[in-house]
């Protein structure tokens, strides 16, 4: 009985390998699957387009936040350019009844001048009769000049707010494309991931069924022989985290408010526009996160950087809005230990997060609000 074991289990070994790969050729799909570069070839394109997108969110933001500039200057001129017509048009009626009652008045007014007591008191008379007309004359000349100043200002400021509104159409335009961009990135991207998993569990099923038939076929000695090799897991997106670091210090004041308020949302979800306190893009949430400590910002990140003291970046404090525009302009608001609070972008990954204020993107400066 002896004798034959070794020879027995030899041929079994033999059989499990070549039945192995059989089994596993047998039970895998017959369709070619995505390979794990397919399916970060198309996450690293879908994260192209959640940039594009956010990036086009803050354009239209700031062209926005122009176009409200300009139609505030529009109004102003305007009601300039009305108050100077009121005073010019009181002016022009003063001057008239005063005509008129220079010409009604005109003896007695010669009898004033013929009245005096010598030349130089005539001369006085003169003058004065002479100024309270011209001064008239002159309220409606500066009056006509301010008004016409104003109707010129006042078509400068409308040819502007025409401007900036074509550009915001535009604008809205592109953002619409990038968003149908985006919609079919995040398709293919699922789509993608969904084939790949598939394709991984029929993998593993196929592993375990040949392993399965191996060990039946050569029992315990075809066991070490026939274990499935092993399989990678799915791919999973990476990026920032709700968890906070560990390293950030506690900050005081307002920028301490601004921070806890950021803190208070993460995992909040980026939404095109908003400004909290559910859902917020990214200069609307250092927006919301500054208002909660009493300062105005501008929901525009390039105007949040424009309008707001600069400071080293060497030097950044917590409550500091880090900005960025490698990608498009986009901020997010420091809270210490190297790390931001930002909403990074629209889908999924992109809720309010914490980051490393070097890992999203190398910022371009720093501005200090309050």
């Amino acid at each position: 009985m002896k004798i034959g074991t070794r020879p027995r289990v030899t041929r079994l070994v033999v059989a499990a390998v070549l039945v192995l790969p059989a089994l596993v050729a047998s039970v895998a799909p017959s369709l070619a699957a995505p390979s794990k570069q397919d399916v970060e070839a198309a996450k690293q394109k879908l994260l192209q387009a959640e940039n594009q997108f956010a990036a086009l969110n803050e354009q239209y933001n700031e062209a926005v936040y122009q176009l409200q500039q300009a139609q505030q200057h529009l109004a102003d001129t305007l009601a300039m350019k009305k108050a100077a017509e009121a005073q010019a048009a009181t002016a022009r009626t003063a001057l008239s009844k005063r005509a008129v009652q220079a010409y009604t008045d005109m003896g007695s007014q010669y009898e004033a001048l013929l009245s005096a007591g010598s030349m130089s008191e005539f001369s006085d008379r003169l003058a004065y009769l002479g100024a309270i007309t011209q001064n008239d004359a002159n309220v409606a000349s500066q009056a006509d000049a301010a008004a016409q100043e104003a109707q010129w200002a006042s078509q400068e400021y409308d040819q502007a707010v025409q401007d900036l509104q074509q550009k915001s159409n535009q604008l809205q335009t592109e953002q619409q494309a990038a968003q149908n961009a985006l919609n079919q990135a995040r398709q293919y991207a699922a789509t993608t991931q969904a084939n790949y998993n598939t394709w991984y569990q029929q993998q593993q099923q196929a592993l375990a069924a040949a392993a399965a038939a191996a060990q039946q076929q050569q029992q315990q000695a075809a066991a070490a022989a026939s274990q499935p090799a092993a399989q990678s897991p799915p791919p999973s997106s990476s990026g920032g985290t709700t968890t906070p670091p560990p390293t950030i210090p506690p900050a005081s004041g307002g920028a301490g408010t601004a921070v806890a308020a950021a803190e208070s949302v993460i995992g909040a979800p980026y939404v095109f526009g908003a400004a909290g306190p559910s859902s917020f893009d990214c200069s609307g949430l250092t927006m919301w996160a500054w208002a909660q400590a009493g300062v105005s910002l501008p929901h525009s990140a390039a105007a949040q950087y424009a309008s707001l003291p600069k400071v080293p970046l060497s030097a950044v404090q917590p409550g500091d809005i880090i900005y960025y525009d490698n990608f498009g302009a986009h901020v997010g608001i420091y809270v210490g230990g190297g790390q931001i609070v930002q909403a990074r972008h629209p889908g999924p990954g992109g809720q309010v997060q914490y980051s490393s204020m070097m890992g999203y993107d190398t910022p371009v400066g720093a501005v200090r609000p309050g």
